[in-house]
């Protein structure tokens, strides 16, 4: 009994859902039965307690239409998110798809040899490679070379400071790219249509 009644839980619950769906996807706020509101969760707390986006990337996305949302100078007219998503797709590559093949100390900092592991991944770096070294020189004055050798990538990482010398070696790949303050204004700038760099 105690399974059937599970069961039947399960399929009153399952088709709320999707009268909720439905209804929100054609506009209507469904109005649930007394019997319906009876088998309703008590899941508004619990729901707002939920802080997981699902992935970095819709999470991003979202906390930035959050912030559109409440700042009443938006203008929709310029705000534009698929630049934004395809620059954090281009992130994730170049966090996630990437393998360190090797790193060696040189003078004044670190060498880095790094290889895109999936195709898709090779047109992303070539974007993030090109851009990071201007902004990581304005930020840190931290000297930052790429070159391309068909999917694997020489990063040559210097700085004049003696004092951040050891800093960029510990930093490795992950923390040289992940460097500096740039990355919020960035989205912010991409999301409202404006020119970020």
């Amino acid at each position: 009994m105690k399974n059937a009644s599970n069961s039947n839980r399960g399929y009153r619950m399952s088709a709320l859902i999707l009268m909720v769906a439905w209804s929100t996807a054609h506009g209507e706020t469904p109005t649930p039965t007394p019997a319906e509101s009876h088998h309703m969760p008590s899941h508004d707390a619990a729901v707002m307690s939920l802080e997981a986006p699902g992935n970095a990337v819709f999470g991003a996305i979202q906390e930035v239409l959050r912030k559109l949302e409440a700042d009443p100078s938006t203008d929709w007219k310029k705000v534009n998110l698929e630049p934004l998503r395809q620059h954090l797709l281009d992130m994730n590559h170049m966090a996630e798809h990437v393998d360190v093949v090797a790193q060696k100390f040189i003078d004044k900092g670190i060498e880095l040899t790094v290889r895109a592991t999936l195709p898709s991944a090779i047109p992303a770096l070539d974007r993030v490679f090109n851009a990071h070294p201007k902004i990581l020189k304005a930020e840190t004055g931290w000297d930052m070379t790429a070159s391309k050798d068909k999917d694997k990538y020489k990063l040559r990482v210097t700085s004049d400071d003696a004092s951040q010398v050891d800093k960029l070696r510990a930093l490795g790949y992950i923390g040289i790219m992940a460097e500096g303050n740039h990355h919020a204004a960035h989205h912010w700038a991409l999301a409202k249509g404006q020119i970020p760099h």
